[in-house]
């Protein structure tokens, strides 16, 4: 058939899916999708930059696949609280039809049976794989499969507005309310269709994960949505606030949002400095299906994020739109521990390490600090106990809007210098600095300190040990200490 032809098939698919009544009622189970080939014109919005991770190299393909289907949004059943404890129910129905990213290792030999799926991040105003951009270094080295999922309106529609060619086809939902059942049926389909999405590899774990916005989601769809639907067999939650997203248009949910505590599967969540104030009324103890990380030092968007994002984007890998150097704690590091910690937890019941938190008190509520400005408490990486920097939960910029947001999400480093005659604070900083040579007499102390902060962090459970040497080297090609 040619590409006219299958395309008018899908325009006429869509269409029939569009004239189907549309009346309330209560699905017994997820419903099936009918995938279809993407379009062979352009390029795949948010594709992987293959030459930055080396995506080709590692043995792995991206491909992508639209998904059509009729999704149902919730309605709320009895009163919600901040327990968690939610009780939903399938409502109105809508037809869509939206698009999912694969990346999957090409062997079978390769694939280690688990396939991470993300809601896709659309704060930007377009999708965007923002935990997979953090992710990607373990990901590729220990065959995991990703799958990224176009759930919710804005991001469907920017598809349309980025690439109308390749997109013409794609339909989104009326509203939001729609997102937590495509979610759910792109996932199941990952189990039923993985001789289609995943190139007849046979998935064994099929994991959710997602970040910031998405994150809301996934509390929601966690509370509310998972007891119905039972898709998938752990969750990744991260940079997350107190409160879950809406479920529906104008149907808010408690404030704090707890993770309900009688769930059949783990929840793993991990937030930035960034998040951890916001966060704070939401904590919850670690348990036998929850875990809660928390990073000192690092922030929302990191550095590595950022490059990840430029790569894409065909930019430099050094552009910097703010007027602070980003803050460039290894959040991702941290990320790809929790990641293979609930792969273990899901796949042989190996609970991860219950690890400390960020120290918050008083009122107003604030992190608590040492002389330079770095935060107390919480998981420690190397770079913030052996320090040369003061690391910045919030960054600045001149900019307005989405970017002046980034940028404050970014975060900010403030580095140290060797000399003992120190410069004024520079601004946003206005906190004392210490000479670098006053914290470690000479270089080949402070790579000592470093290094022993590293095996510290590897046993603790929170660095993995391919990223400890890569770690000690950065230290030993530094200028600290030297003259």
């Amino acid at each position: 058939m040619g590409k006219s032809r299958a395309w008018g098939a899908v325009f006429v698919l869509v269409s029939f899916m569009l004239a189907a009544a549309m009346v309330p009622g209560a699905a017994s189970a997820v419903g099936s999708v009918t995938i279809l080939p993407a379009p062979n014109v352009a390029s795949p919005q948010s594709a992987a930059p293959d030459g930055y991770i080396g995506l080709t190299a590692s043995g792995y393909v991206e491909e992508e696949f639209f998904l059509a289907g009729t999704a149902a949004k919730y309605s709320r059943v009895g009163t919600w609280t901040s327990d968690g404890l939610w009780t939903a129910t399938a409502a109105a129905q809508e037809p869509y039809l939206t698009r999912v990213l694969v990346r999957r290792p090409t062997s079978a030999q390769k694939f280690n049976g688990t396939v991470l799926v993300e809601w896709v991040n659309v704060t930007r105003g377009f999708d965007a794989d923002s935990t997979f951009g953090q992710q990607y270094p373990m990901l590729l080295r220990e065959g995991y499969a990703w799958v990224g999922v176009s759930a919710q309106k804005v991001g469907i529609e920017a598809l349309k507005t980025i690439n109308p060619t390749r997109y013409a086809a794609i339909t989104s939902p009326s509203g939001d309310g729609f997102s937590y059942d495509i979610f759910s049926q792109a996932g199941n389909a990952v189990r039923t269709e993985a001789h289609i999405l995943l190139g007849g590899l046979s998935p064994e774990r099929v994991l959710a994960q997602g970040a910031s916005q998405s994150a809301g989601r996934l509390v929601t769809y966690i509370n509310a949505v998972h007891p119905l639907a039972m898709v998938f067999d752990g969750f990744l939650v991260q940079l997350r606030s107190a409160a879950g997203a809406a479920l529906d248009i104008g149907v808010s949910v408690p404030s704090p949002s707890l993770i309900r505590s009688d769930l059949d599967v783990p929840v793993f969540t991990i937030n930035s400095e960034t998040d951890a104030n916001g966060y704070f009324p939401a904590r919850q103890p670690d348990s036998e299906r929850f875990r809660y990380w928390e990073i000192a030092g690092s922030a929302h968007a990191p550095w590595f994020r950022t490059q990840y994002g430029n790569a894409q984007a065909g930019l430099p890998l050094d552009n910097n739109n703010c007027t602070t150097v980003q803050n460039d704690m290894p959040f991702h590091r941290v990320l790809q521990a929790a990641t293979r910690h609930l792969n273990a937890w899901v796949q042989a019941g190996t609970l991860p390490p219950s690890l400390p938190k960020i120290d918050i008190q008083g009122s107003p509520r604030a992190i608590q600090r040492d002389a330079y400005g770095n935060a107390l408490g919480g998981i420690r990486l190397p770079e913030m106990n052996v320090p040369i920097a003061r690391y910045a939960p919030n960054g600045m910029s001149n900019l307005t809007g989405i970017g002046a947001l980034l940028c404050s999400l970014a975060g900010a480093l403030y580095t140290w210098s060797n000399s003992e005659e120190l410069p004024a604070p520079p601004p946003g900083n206005g906190l004392p600095q210490p000479s670098l040579r006053s914290l470690y007499r000479n270089h080949g102390a402070y790579v000592s300190d470093f290094a022993k902060a590293v095996r510290d962090a590897v046993e603790a459970g929170y660095l993995l040990t391919p990223d400890a040497a890569a770690s000690i080297d950065r230290a030993a090609q530094s200028a600290v200490g030297k003259d």
